[in-house]
């Protein structure tokens, strides 16, 4: 079956190629032409895209689908005890109900939050889920019922959480390599991750097996580094290095790695993301809830480091709305930098796609 999008006032390749009164064709899930006047296959479906800009689909690379029912929780906290009033008793509830057989609840939440995205322009995502295995199984079911792509990233974490919600690590790191079995197709539609919460959250035992799994088996890796002051003086007071900074010793930065956050990072660290092509996740509005801080994206930028968009979880945004987190990007940029030309708009729309 083809689709044709036929004179579209604006057709956007990227940030700065833009087509004007151009038709774009699909042949099963490949666009296989973008020319102005093509012809019309006999089988196609068209589409008048007069008045309309076509452009690629949002990515949103970091978000929490869970929190999908927590919309407007936790209002006026900080993260710590943000997650200490709302999201570790969102946990318990979850595994409560695993617990007791009931394994939908994962489907609903990600259908949910599936079709909220899909509805903004957002076709693709990278989602920390609550548990190692049981609920992330559910989640990459609802999207492909739906026909959102995504990663869906395997959450781990072996300390500080509260001693209740801590799983077996052991049966965690097994859960992670059955789900990664099952699950993960490295050219499909959807794919599996590491996900160690946070650096902080791990000890090096775990960060080492999510070094050495990932890279035998060709994973990402998905992780916070950097939202709050107290993370980086509790990882100074501990090891005596700052977040990224102890990632890099045990061998953790690379390609693939994506990081959300990383507002709290010294030149040194912006330096070694750079050099070692990490991938930096800004989600603005949740920083902003929270109060976490704002994001040094001129100088990421002026270093070269590759920046996304991603909405974080609903409980700290309320919203997946990729166009308001470009529009929040690209003011909360201008207002910390005092430069209002920054973050260009041309940047912002890359990070998004």
């Amino acid at each position: 079956m083809a689709l044709l999008v036929r004179r579209a006032t604006y057709l956007l390749r990227d940030a700065r190629r833009i087509g004007r009164d151009v038709d774009l064709l699909v042949q099963g899930n490949r666009i296989v032409a973008i020319d102005a006047d093509l012809p019309v296959p006999p089988d196609a479906e068209t589409i008048d895209a007069q008045g309309c800009a076509v452009i690629p689909g949002l990515v949103n690379a970091h978000t929490h689908l869970y929190q999908n029912f927590l919309k407007g929780a936790g209002a006026g906290l900080r993260l710590v005890p943000w997650c200490n009033a709302v999201i570790f008793p969102m946990v318990d509830v979850i595994l409560q109900e695993q617990h007791a057989g009931n394994l939908r609840l994962a489907y609903l939440w990600s259908v949910l939050g599936a079709l909220e995205m899909i509805r903004a322009g957002t076709t693709c995502c990278q989602d920390l889920d609550v548990t190692p295995y049981l609920s992330l199984t559910g989640v990459l079911e609802a999207w492909r019922d739906v026909g959102l792509r995504g990663v869906g990233a395997i959450t781990l974490a072996n300390r500080w959480v509260p001693p209740h919600l801590l799983f077996d690590e052991q049966e965690a790191r097994r859960s992670a390599e059955r789900l990664i079995e099952q699950e993960h197709k490295p050219d499909g539609r959807v794919q599996v991750a590491l996900g160690p919460s946070t650096p902080f959250l791990c000890d090096e035992g775990l960060l080492r097996w999510v070094r050495d799994t990932a890279e035998a088996r060709d994973l990402g890796i998905h992780t916070h580094v950097g939202e709050t002051v107290g993370e980086v003086e509790d990882a100074l007071r501990e090891w005596g290095k700052r977040p990224v900074e102890r990632m890099g010793s045990l061998g953790l930065l690379g390609e693939r790695l994506s990081a959300a956050h990383c507002i709290h990072v010294d030149q040194v660290e912006i330096e070694l993301l750079a050099r070692h092509g990490v991938i930096v996740v800004h989600c603005p509005k949740s920083n902003m809830k929270l109060a976490d801080g704002a994001m040094p994206w001129p100088a990421l930028k002026t270093a070269g480091v590759e920046v996304a968009l991603g909405n974080d979880g609903c409980a700290s945004n309320d919203l997946l709305d990729m166009w308001e987190e470009m529009r929040a990007a690209a003011m909360l940029a201008a207002v910390t930098s005092d430069d209002p030309a920054a973050v260009t708009p041309a940047d912002v729309f890359r990070a998004a796609t």
